[in-house]
C-alpha cells in the first residue's frame, strides 16, 4: 500500500499502542484536546487493540476521533483472521503465552466493520513538518513488527532511515519512548499509553513535535489517567493478570524481547524532557561510524541502583529481621578458573566488565592450575568438573596447557568463551584434544539472544 502523505503547519501530538485501553485512550485524546491540537495533526502508530479488555470500545473510540492511525502487526493480523497477533514472541516464551489469551479475546470481541477498517489503514503515514518529511511506521520502515529500541544500533537506525529516503523515522512497537538524532536524522518513539514504559511508575507516556524557526522541538510527556478501571476491567474479562498487575505496578511481566540495555532499566523510572532536532542532510559514508548528537532519555543515565546498607549490618538477619537462606558446602565438585579480565570485545552486561584493556585479573598460569589440582588430589575431594572463564579464557596464552593438565587427571572440562578469534587460532590444539579425551572436554557459547540484532546490540558487530 502506498504511503499516506500529510501536512502540518503546527504541533503534532504522537502516540502508541492504545492496547485496548480505554480509559488511556480516552485520557490522551483529551489531552490533545486540552492542549488545543486537532485531531488532523494527532497521529497514532499502531497497535489499537492488544492486552486490554474494550478491543472494540477502542477502536470506536479512534475510528471516531478523525486522527491518523499507522497499522499496527495487530491489526493487520485480526484484519486477516490470523491465528496470532504477529509480535514474532519466540514460541512457549512468557509474551507468547500471556499474547495468547488476549489475541483470542479480541478477536472474538472486533466484528466485521472494525476488522475491515484496520486492513484499510496504511502501513506507512509521511508526515510534513516544517521542512522535513518524517516516515511514521509501526515498527520499521521496512518490517511492521521489527522492535526498534534507543539501544538498538545507532547505524541500523541511520541506514533505515536513508533507505526510507526521508529526515527521520517515527516509530512504534516496542512500548519505550525514546528520540536519538542521529548523523542530523531523527528517530522517534512516542512509546505507549496502553500499559506503563516498564519504569516502575503508572504513567503513560506520548510525544509533541513542534516546527520552529530553528528546528523540531521533540517533547515527551507522561500522562496520568484511570488505571484501576482499566484493570478491573481486564480482571473480569478473564485476561491475563500479570498484564492486569502491569497497570499498577508500572513493570512489564516479561522481559523477552527487551535487549540487555533495557532489560537493566526495568523499574527505573522516566522524566518528561525535550529535545530539538535541527534536521541537516549530511553526506553520509557507508560503514562510518554514526554520531549519536542528542537523546531523550539521556544515553549515559545511570542504571546502577543504591543498595539500601541496612542490607548488610547482620550477617545473620536481613535488614527486615528475618534469618539468612544459607548453604552448606557439601562437597567441591566444580571448580572455576577465571583466566583472567581481558577479552576481546567488550559487552555492556558483563558481570567482571571484560574488555580488551581491562588487566585487573593477570593471567592466570599453568602452575597455579596444577597447585590446586594436586590439592582436590591430596584431600580427595569429590571434584568431577572443572571449569575455565574470564574475560576470554583463549587470550590466555597458558589456556591449553591448563586444559590439557585438567584432562589428563580425568575430569570433565568446560569453557566459557564467545569463540571469536582467539579461540579459532587454537584450533588445531582444540581438535587434537577433542580426539584423545572426546566429550570431556565441552565449550559453551554465549548468545544474548535468539536473533542477531539483539546479541550484536549487546557484544558489538559481527560478534553473531
Amino acid at each position: 500500500m502506498e504511503a499516506q502523505r500529510i501536512a502540518a503547519d503546527g504541533p503534532v501530538l504522537v502516540f502508541g499502542g492504545p492496547y485496548s485501553n480505554l480509559e488511556a485512550t480516552r485520557a490522551v485524546l483529551a489531552e490533545a484536546a486540552r492542549r488545543g491540537i486537532p485531531p488532523e495533526r494527532v497521529l497514532c502508530t499502531g497497535d489499537v487493540v492488544a492486552y486490554g479488555a474494550d478491543a472494540a470500545a477502542t477502536v470506536e473510540l479512534v475510528r471516531r476521533a478523525g486522527i491518523r492511525v499507522v497499522m499496527g502487526n495487530c491489526e493487520e493480523q485480526l484484519a486477516a483472521g490470523a491465528a496470532d497477533c504477529g509480535c514474532g514472541f519466540a514460541e512457549g516464551s512468557a509474551c507468547d503465552r500471556l499474547s495468547a489469551a488476549w489475541y483470542a479475546h479480541a478477536a472474538a470481541t472486533l466484528d466485521e466493520e472494525a476488522r475491515a477498517w484496520m486492513a484499510g489503514l496504511p502501513r506507512r503515514i509521511d508526515l510534513a513538518l516544517g521542512a522535513v518529511r518524517l516516515a511514521a511506521v509501526h515498527g520499521a520502515p521496512d518490517a511492521i513488527n521489527r522492535f526498534v529500541f534507543a539501544s538498538t544500533m545507532a547505524a541500523q537506525k541511520r541506514d533505515a532511515i536513508l533507505a526510507a529516503g526521508c529526515d527521520g523515522v517515527i516509530g512504534g512497537h516496542c512500548g519505550l519512548p525514546f528520540s536519538q538524532v542521529i548523523d542530523g536524522r531523527l528517530w522517534h518513539n512516542a512509546g505507549a499509553v496502553g500499559l506503563p514504559a516498564n519504569d516502575g511508575t503508572r504513567s503513560i507516556w506520548y510525544s509533541v513535535l513542534t516546527p520552529s524557526a530553528d528546528g523540531i522541538r521533540v517533547e515527551h510527556a507522561a500522562l496520568e489517567y484511570d488505571w484501576r478501571a482499566a484493570a478491573a476491567k481486564m480482571r473480569a474479562a478473564g485476561l491475563p493478570e500479570d498484564y492486569a498487575a502491569a497497570l499498577g505496578s508500572g513493570v512489564w511481566p516479561s522481559c523477552d524481547v527487551l535487549p540487555a540495555a533495557e532489560i537493566r532499566q526495568q523499574g527505573l523510572k522516566l522524566e518528561p524532557g525535550e529535545l530539538v532536532w535541527r534536521p541537516r542532510a549530511a553526506p553520509v559514508r557507508r560503514g562510518r561510524k554514526p554520531v549519536v548528537e542528542a537523546a531523550w532519555p539521556d544515553l549515559g543515565r545511570s542504571v546502577v541502583r543504591p543498595l539500601d546498607p541496612g542490607k548488610f549490618r547482620d550477617p545473620d538477619r536481613t535488614a527486615a529481621g528475618e534469618v539468612r537462606a544459607a548453604v552448606r558446602l557439601a562437597g567441591l565438585q566444580t571448580l572455576w578458573f577465571n583466566t583472567g579480565t581481558l577479552c576481546n570485545i567488550e559487552c555492556g552486561n558483563c558481570y567482571i566488565e571484560s574488555s580488551p584493556r581491562n588487566d585487573r585479573l593477570i593471567y592466570l598460569t599453568a602452575a597455579e592450575v596444577r597447585a590446586f589440582l594436586d590439592e582436590i588430589r591430596r584431600d580427595g575431594l569429590p571434584t568431577t568438573e572443572i571449569g575455565f572463564t574470564g574475560g576470554e579464557p583463549f587470550m590466555n596464552p597458558e589456556i591449553l596447557p591448563m586444559l590439557e593438565l585438567a584432562l589428563e587427571r580425568g575430569f570433565r572440562v568446560l569453557v566459557l568463551t564467545n569463540a571469536m578469534k582467539p579461540m579459532h587460532k587454537t584450533k588445531p590444539a582444540l581438535l587434537a584434544l577433542r580426539t584423545q579425551y572426546g566429550d570431556r572436554l565441552q565449550l559453551r557459547v554465549s548468545l544474548d539472544h535468539y536473533g542477531r540484532a539483539v546479541h550484536e546490540a549487546e557484544r558489538g558487530r559481527r560478534s553473531w
